[in-house]
């Protein structure tokens, strides 16, 4: 998936998000007025985070991207009723530093995960692989 992030000089910045959670930053161009870019089919989104109105140019689902802007002022509201009040900017920073959290457990348990699911065939496998020789042996006699 691919993002681009307008600012006030229109200048867009283009990040390639894939779903393993690595990311790229492709660059950044200034487009004059709301001309295309390269991204490909894409389509602006205007979301309100943190009580700022951005235009998110991307080639996601629309509701999907609403769905995340919904997701990151929930986490910026959870850390601004747990801690003194702080700037919006510390506010971003503090809930970016909860989602990566989140991400990293996740990854965590999902590598756990795929882990027991591979041992468990490998047993599996084994067994059955096993079975099959015991029953060879057991035809020949």
């Amino acid at each position: 998936m691919t993002w681009c992030l307008h600012d006030l000089y229109n200048k867009c910045c283009y990040w390639s998000v894939d779903v393993t959670g690595g990311e790229q930053f492709l660059g950044a161009k200034v487009f004059p007025g709301d001309e295309s870019n390269s991204l490909g089919r894409t389509r602006s989104v205007a979301v309100d985070i943190a009580g700022q109105r951005l235009s998110v140019r991307t080639d996601a689902d629309e509701t999907y991207v609403r769905k995340l802007a919904a997701y990151v002022n929930q986490q910026i509201e959870e850390v601004r009723n747990t801690s003194r009040p702080v700037q919006t900017q510390k506010l971003a920073i503090l809930a970016a530093l909860n989602m990566a959290d989140e991400l990293f457990q996740e990854r965590r348990e999902t590598a756990e995960l795929k882990h027991n699911v591979r041992d468990r065939a490998e047993r599996v496998l084994a067994y059955l692989e096993k079975e099959e020789q015991r029953q060879v042996r057991a035809k020949k006699k």
